[in-house]
């Protein structure tokens, strides 16, 4: 499995983003680490065993479900990593069968170290990943890692506002769905195109294609995709006029992720419904209210490094806490005071901000990178002809 639920860019609209403190319940969190104790033991038994292929494949699928559980970016890798290294060495096999197996878990472990870097801020070699994932998953026709890495192409080619080109990749990945027939590709390439047609303000498309992967979502009980629609739901009232069930929405998801534990979507729902409490009531109770769901964003942030997030925090937390300070009813110190944590965090806010798009060279050799990849891909996969 790859962490298909965290590859899709969480786009940002008037600085509402896709996709909400949170505590897991105990059980929530208990079965969630059972699961993962369970996968490591076995994983351990195994290594106590004689090794051959079969074994090699074993751990291969038990280190791809770890990868798919653990929401901690600073443990997953690891697993990662180690199933790259056994399928490196199994794809010299003489077994045909072992051999594509082998091969189709690299494909799946490049997107995950894409997924890594792209979160990072690294555009550069997340791109790299996909593209090399989508080369090898062309040449052994393994159709779902094609699929897969097309629809992070496709984020990547948004954050580049090359809108139209996303959507064409993700549309290419929806096709491949219904090829082989896989309702999660479906729903991740029906929600994606929604998230463009977002950003291209075309909202009535964008509320068919949410709307949609809502129906996908609920038939294959996937809360983590459908609380992600929940939250699209929610910036498309906002943006449409609806704000009165918009931050309804936000909370449905909130909900959801509360019950996946999804950190990076936890921190991403926070701030939608921070934002949405600053935007429509200006008083001290609702103002502190707001900082205290952006708290919760920020701290969610921080442990998962997810660096697009502190910076969209830090600036949105500099506008409340100037806003606050106007209010007549403070003080001059609590004025003071609160314009300084303000300039504070705009500080916070510029360096984050400089570090993932003020690189304006390695911004330029992405867009070509992708330039490139583009005219080479259209000339090479027919899966896509239907679109270019």
């Amino acid at each position: 499995m790859l962490k298909l639920n965290k590859n899709i860019k969480n786009y940002i609209f008037q600085k509402l983003i896709f996709g909400t403190i949170i505590i897991l319940s105990y059980s929530s969190l208990s079965a969630q680490n059972n699961l993962i104790d369970s996968l490591e033991n076995e994983l351990q038994k195994l290594e106590k065993v004689p090794q051959n292929n079969s074994i090699d494949t074993l751990k291969i699928n038990i280190l791809f479900q770890l990868v798919e559980n653990i929401y901690d970016d600073k443990v997953w890798p690891k697993f990662n990593d180690l199933a790259l290294q056994i399928s490196n060495e199994l794809k010299t096999s003489t077994n045909p069968k072992i051999k594509k197996f082998a091969l189709k878990s690299i494909v799946d472990a490049y997107i995950n170290q894409g997924f890594l870097y792209k979160i990072s801020g690294d555009n550069k070699h997340a791109i790299d990943k996909y593209i090399k994932a989508i080369k090898d998953a062309q040449k052994i026709n393994y159709l779902f890692g094609e699929a897969s890495a097309s629809i992070n192409i496709s984020s990547l080619l948004a954050q580049q506002k090359q809108f139209d080109e996303a959507i064409k990749y993700c549309r290419g990945a929806l096709d491949i769905s219904y090829e082989i027939k896989d309702k999660t590709i479906e729903a991740i390439s029906v929600q994606s195109i929604a998230n463009h047609f977002m950003i291209k303000l075309q909202y009535d498309s964008a509320e068919v294609y949410l709307l949609k992967s809502i129906r996908i979502c609920e038939e294959i009980n996937d809360k983590n995709r459908l609380a992600e629609s929940y939250n699209g739901m929610g910036v498309l009232y906002f943006r449409t006029g609806r704000s009165n069930i918009a931050l309804a929405q936000h909370f449905n998801a909130l909900e959801l992720f509360r019950q996946s534990g999804n950190q990076i979507q936890l921190a991403n729902t926070y701030y939608n419904i921070s934002s949405l409490i600053y935007k429509f009531q200006h008083n001290k109770s609702d103002y502190t209210k707001a900082l205290e769901y952006l708290d919760s964003s920020l701290y969610y942030s921080k442990i998962n490094n997810y660096i697009e997030s502190m910076s969209d925090n830090y600036l949105l937390k500099s506008t409340i806490l100037t806003s606050f300070s106007e209010l007549e009813s403070l003080s001059l110190n609590e004025k003071l005071n609160l314009t300084q944590q303000a300039l504070e965090n705009f500080k916070h806010h510029k360096t984050f901000s400089d570090s993932i798009f003020n690189k304006e060279v390695l911004n330029n050799t992405v867009k070509q990178q992708l330039k490139v990849f583009i005219i080479n891909y259209n000339c090479s996969n027919n899966n896509f002809n239907t679109y270019f």
